[in-house]
């Protein structure tokens, strides 16, 4: 069954190019996100929501406070200029700029905030009209910051950890290539799988060429996901890596790009994770060390540290196995 998916798989476009005028590094930066530059595209307003959704939290929370601040440095220059007379409850006026601007830094702030008006209230049409289309500027930015922080939390997300290398390790007889990865939260995924496609980059008539082919895995799928998983394919003779040596690793422009799916439980949804390794991080004759092992009270622990402790294998290992 394992080699007829392989054969469909071969006979498929898996969506990458085959030939280049420059050799492509990776197809697959190692967070797994595709290394494209798209140039001549053209920034809509609906992209905004796209990016938002994307970014990290230190820079959604950075542009929201950001805009936030800005928006009422504007509205306080506006405020300045028609006069802190117009606002009831300012104090002294004209006693210093610095005041009265930090006047209307506090009022438009309350304003905005939707908390006034207490102290401060606005006096007369314009600042009425300037603090009217604040107060609804203001309703409409914080509902569409509250609807973006509901939905990036509610995003479904995994942290999946993968170990920074991967080893060709004694495997019964002969030898395998080894991953493994582990589930960074507590959270249940079940139903995983994975898919393992290499590309090589070769040289011929002047143009960079890519060869691609699906790794047949000792085991692609489990059905639980407690521990770490150590993903193998054997270099046996059915392998296109077959009979590869240490140095053809190192020498070879090779990318393997890595997609597993699980479910998560917690979300109750199918989640997809890409990853991606290259000639540079495999690790000839290693072998990962055990990340788990049972406690006195005969508890299963694993230890996230280890992720990517191995050992090197001597010679009399490599011909004993």
């Amino acid at each position: 069954m394992r080699n007829r998916i392989r054969k469909i798989w071969k006979s498929e476009d898996f969506g990458f190019t085959k030939a280049t005028d420059n050799q492509v590094n990776r197809f697959l930066k190692p967070g797994g996100q595709f290394n494209v530059v798209r140039k001549g595209g053209r920034f809509t307003v609906k992209d905004i929501y796209h990016w938002l959704m994307n970014a990290r939290w230190g820079v959604f929370w950075t542009l929201a406070v950001g805009v936030i601040v800005m928006v009422n440095l504007l509205f306080s220059v506006i405020y300045f200029i028609i006069g802190v007379d117009k606002i009831e409850g300012a104090g002294e006026i004209g006693v210093s700029w610095a005041g009265d601007f930090a006047t209307a830094i506090f009022f438009s702030f309350q304003t905005f905030t939707t908390v006034g008006y207490g102290a401060l209230a606005p006096i007369g049409i314009p600042s009425n009209i300037v603090a009217s289309l604040e107060a609804v500027l203001g309703l409409i930015t914080f509902s569409l910051v509250t609807a973006l922080i509901y939905a990036k939390f509610s995003k479904a997300s995994v942290k999946l950890l993968f170990s920074d290398n991967i080893l060709v390790s004694p495997h019964k007889k002969g030898k395998a290539l080894m991953f493994r990865m582990v589930n960074e939260r507590t959270d249940s995924l079940i139903n995983m799988s994975v898919d393992v496609l290499v590309a090589e980059t070769k040289l011929k008539d002047g143009k960079f060429g890519k060869k691609y082919d699906m790794l047949n895995l000792e085991r692609s799928n489990i059905m639980f996901f407690p521990l770490n998983w150590t993903v193998v394919h054997v270099l046996d003779e059915s392998s296109p890596l077959y009979e590869t040596s240490c140095n053809g690793f190192k020498d070879s422009s090779l990318e393997f790009m890595i997609q597993v799916k699980c479910f998560d439980s917690t979300y109750s949804q199918d989640i997809y994770i890409h990853h991606s390794y290259v000639s540079e991080d495999i690790i000839c004759d290693a072998k990962f060390e055990l990340m788990y092992g049972a406690n006195e009270k005969g508890v299963l622990e694993i230890d996230l540290t280890k992720l990517n402790a191995y050992s090197l294998v001597v010679d009399s290992e490599m011909t004993s196995v």
